[in-house]
């Protein structure tokens, strides 16, 4: 610890004091390199630029495969009855959860970089708890499905 003088005098009953000196000492900071930092324990590893572009590559193979594609709000993608919808539709359907700027990015966000002809107006669609439905299945027969 260093002690340094301090420029300040004392002051003793409202008159200064010469050539008294009150000595403080000089804090020092520790160097930014060696502070205290939070370091995380987990193991997991962050989904990088490669898992993204396979979630947009999936997308628009699906819409290449499929012949319609709709998007659907949902408030619990856990329970049972969305659990049963996933089952009747995982044969002929392709459902996609999850991040909606990569889905936004794969369907084409204005019409020079659509996927298909008018396909990027569902990216407009594609905001809160949504999701995307690829399906060769007619309209009518996937209402059946989603409502019995």
């Amino acid at each position: 610890m260093i002690l340094l003088p301090s420029l300040r005098k004392t002051i003793s009953n409202g008159k200064q004091a010469s050539g008294s000196f009150q000595y403080q000492p000089l804090r020092e900071k520790m160097p930014v390199s060696k502070r205290n930092r939070t370091v995380t324990l987990s193991k997991t590893k962050k989904k990088g630029r490669e898992h993204k572009e396979a979630i947009a590559n999936a997308i628009k193979q699906a819409m290449e495969d499929h012949s319609s594609a709709y998007v659907f709000m949902f408030e619990n993608m856990r329970n049972q009855r969305f659990k049963e919808v996933r089952e009747q539709l995982k044969s002929n359907s392709r459902l996609f959860l999850g991040s909606n700027k990569i889905m936004l990015k794969a369907l084409g966000r204005s019409r020079a970089d659509e996927v298909k002809h008018d396909i990027y107006k569902l990216s407009k669609c594609l905001c809160g708890d949504a999701g995307l439905l690829c399906t060769n299945l007619a309209k009518k027969r996937l209402k059946g499905r989603l409502n019995g």
